[in-house]
C-alpha cells in the first residue's frame, strides 16, 4: 500500500478522534501532522480509489467540525441571551410590589395599581 496514503488517512483518522473527543490541544498538534502527510502525497500518485478514501474520509471531518462550529454558536448565542436577560429583571413581592433586577447597579421598588 502506498506509504503517502497511510499517512494522509492515519493523520485525517487521528483528526476524527481528537474531534470526536473534543481534544483542542490534539487537534491543534495534527495541523503539522497533517500538512506533512499531504506533503507527502505530492511526490506520490494514488489510484482513484485512494483518493476517494481520502476525500470521504476528509469530508466526514469537515462535517463534523462544522457541527461543532454550529453547537458552539448556539452556545455562545444562548449565552448572551441568558446574560441579556440577567442585566434587567421583574419580580413581584408582597402586595403586588415589583422588583426590578438589575445586574450592574440598585433596584427599586414599584407599586403595581
Amino acid at each position: 500500500m502506498n506509504p503517502a496514503f497511510v499517512t494522509c488517512r492515519n493523520a485525517l483518522d487521528h483528526e476524527a478522534d481528537a474531534i470526536k473527543t473534543r481534544d483542542w490541544a490534539a487537534m491543534e498538534r495534527l495541523v503539522s501532522e497533517k500538512q506533512a502527510a499531504f506533503e507527502q502525497l505530492r511526490a506520490h500518485k494514488l489510484s482513484k480509489e485512494h483518493l476517494s478514501a481520502l476525500k470521504e474520509k476528509s469530508d466526514r471531518n469537515a462535517k463534523a467540525l462544522k457541527a461543532t462550529q454550529d453547537g458552539l454558536t448556539a452556545a455562545l448565542q444562548r449565552l448572551a441571551q441568558i446574560q441579556s436577560s440577567l442585566e434587567h429583571s421583574q419580580v413581584y413581592g408582597p402586595e403586588g410590589t415589583v422588583l426590578d433586577i438589575a445586574a450592574k447597579g440598585a433596584s427599586k421598588l414599584e407599586k403595581r395599581s
